[in-house]
């Protein structure tokens, strides 16, 4: 099987300038965009009663998670602490870590371009709300970082070992939290449309990486899935019905390919004033003209592309 290029993550015994970039701006802007949640101590809903626990973990289906906090207590000697700096710090390292490895393989040679990559994944809103939550912050990024290393390895240029064990590392990312699955799926999707656009590949050795990718992904879930079922069989517990977790492994096809196609449509028609409302105010015409800007430049690309092809 033909083999796909990323980017050159160690250049010279040393981290690409890209890497470095990403790493660098998030660590930065992210100081600078998170500081009051870092040098304050805010608890919003969960982190006022669990300011030194983890919450719940394994009948949430987050057995990593319960695996780091015993892990947590047998390194260091105590229980976990909802400390605002040394979480904190220790979440934007995670960002910028994964920044670094996205900037790797979308094969992003701007170092102007990483930096705001990482920069913007550090300032994004959600890592403000996060941060009222510092009791499980570092363990979320931590998730993030595990998902981005195992897309990095998936879907690079490395051995079936190495694919493997970022299999492994996605269903152990799953088990920590497991709103960060779309993110492998996202990494598959710029990366395979970026092939396309780059005309790299053959359409059959495109072909083959597609169902390689799709068996890589079913592979994350079946490591997660076995992983709930272990430690709920081992401990004697049964999953929460909250938010439908205990439904997660038993819900027809049909609702999933349901899903599937709402978030199609979701994603070029948002849904405005809903409860859990994406882009508020005017943040919905931005996405909308960010997305014709987008279909202009792949369009503008694909004309070069085949011009240069002609030539």
């Amino acid at each position: 099987m033909e083999r796909r290029e990323t980017g050159d993550l160690i250049r010279a015994g040393a981290l690409s300038p890209s890497v470095r970039a990403a790493f660098f701006g998030a660590l930065l802007i992210g100081l600078v965009s998170q500081g009051m949640g870092m040098f304050n101590k805010f608890s919003w809903h969960d982190d006022i009663f669990s300011l030194f626990m983890t919450g719940d973990t394994i009948t949430s289906g987050r057995w990593m998670l319960f695996v780091l906090a015993k892990a947590e207590i047998l390194i260091f000697g105590d229980g976990h602490f909802s400390l605002p700096l040394l979480n904190g710090l220790f979440s934007l390292l995670c960002i910028g870590a994964s920044a670094g490895l996205i900037a790797d393989l979308l094969k992003i040679r701007s170092r102007a371009l990483s930096a705001l990559l990482g920069g913007t994944m550090a300032a994004f809103p959600v890592i403000t709300s996060l941060f009222s939550f510092m009791f499980t912050a570092p363990y979320y990024m931590l998730s993030l970082l595990l998902m981005a290393l195992s897309g990095w390895l998936i879907l690079g240029d490395h051995s079936w070992k190495a694919r493997a064990f970022g299999v492994l590392l996605g269903g152990c990312s799953v088990g920590i939290y497991q709103a960060f699955l779309p993110l492998v799926l996202s990494l598959t999707l710029l990366y395979d449309l970026k092939s396309l656009t780059d005309g790299a590949e053959s359409p059959a050795a495109f072909f083959r990486h597609q169902l390689l990718q799709a068996l890589c992904l079913a592979g994350i879930m079946a490591v997660y899935l076995a992983g709930s079922r272990i430690f709920l069989a081992a401990y004697g517990l049964e999953l929460s019905p909250y938010m439908g977790i205990s439904q997660s492994d038993s819900l027809p096809l049909e609702t999933y390919l349901a899903r599937a196609g709402s978030a199609w449509l979701e994603f070029f028609r948002p849904t405005r004033y809903v409860q859990w409302d994406m882009y508020p105010q005017h943040v919905h015409y931005l996405y909308l003209l960010m997305l014709v800007l987008d279909g202009v430049m792949a369009d503008r690309k694909s004309t070069r592309l085949n011009s240069s092809h002609q030539i």
